[in-house]
């Protein structure tokens, strides 16, 4: 029940409506992690650490500039300079979505889940799955 302090839901959706699209993606993944923590009752010391390592992300200020250069590429208006910058952050980007997949198959091993199982408890898709 919300207090004075505590926006309600429906408040809470109209203040995420107006997050730019990293923004949400950050918060998305945030809001993901606190419901897999609800979901397990009591996790372990390395599965609270996967799970952070889960919904660890990129700066906004970087995803919305790999948006923009992506954008720019398909346009065909990238500079040599963007495509450095571009580059840059595409190795983030793998690099990151590596360390959040290496910590779902942690997770699932921990667990004695699948993959996919695992993946799918954390809101994550499997490609395949629309993903």
């Amino acid at each position: 029940m919300p207090t004075a302090a505590t926006p309600s839901p429906e408040e809470m959706l109209r203040l995420v409506e107006r997050l730019e699209p990293s923004e949400l993606d950050a918060f998305t993944r945030g809001v993901l992690t606190v419901r897999a923590r609800r979901k397990a009752p009591a996790l372990s010391g390395r599965e609270a650490e996967l799970l952070t390592a889960v919904g660890e992300t990129l700066p906004p200020s970087d995803l919305a500039r790999y948006r923009v250069l992506c954008e720019r590429r398909e346009a065909g208006t990238l500079t040599a300079e963007e495509l450095s910058d571009l580059l840059r952050l595409s190795d983030a980007v793998e690099e990151q979505n590596a360390r959040r997949w290496a910590a779902v198959a942690e997770l699932a091993r921990l667990r004695g889940k699948s993959l996919h199982e695992a993946a799918g408890e954390l809101g994550l898709p499997l490609r395949g799955d629309g993903g």
